[in-house]
């Protein structure tokens, strides 16, 4: 079974898969598995709302990035029971994910499908802070208080 199959398979059992979208700090076409249509991607932002771009591991952007969040100096902890800063698309991802847990823990009559599109139209726009990416970071950042 190749991945494609095997997320395929994922979203038809109804589960909801959240993708870091990559940090490579360009457009990467393709990205998986990101780029599976099973997958929400998601790109990061630094603490200015603006994408995060470092030209060794900022995120990727395109048009197959669904949503953005937070990825740049996040507080995280490490395993020598400190913490450090964390950068990157996999630091993004979990927001989106936790998002996407709340509001379905809140309405869990819903689908992974309808989640998804709830969480991915009801988004923060951010393309006046990012002119240079509008429609390359996804529908926006991922915001809370739209959902609730």
């Amino acid at each position: 079974m190749s991945f494609a199959e095997a997320f395929g398979q994922l979203q038809s059992a109804g589960a909801l898969v959240v993708c870091s979208a990559g940090n490579k700090n360009r457009v990467v076409d393709p990205h998986f598995p990101s780029d599976y249509g099973a997958c929400l991607s998601v790109a990061g932002i630094d603490a200015a709302t603006r994408r995060y771009d470092h030209p060794d591991y900022g995120s990727n952007y395109g048009p197959n990035i669904d949503i953005a969040a937070p990825g740049a100096s996040l507080r995280v902890a490490d395993r020598n029971n400190d913490f450090r800063l964390g950068n990157g698309t996999s630091f993004a991802a979990p927001h989106v994910t936790a998002a996407c847990a709340l509001f379905w823990s809140a309405n869990p009559h819903l689908t992974a499908d309808q989640v998804r599109e709830a969480v991915v139209t009801r988004t923060m726009n951010i393309d006046a802070l990012n002119p240079d990416y509008v429609g390359a970071l996804g529908s926006g950042l991922v915001y809370l208080p739209n959902l609730f």
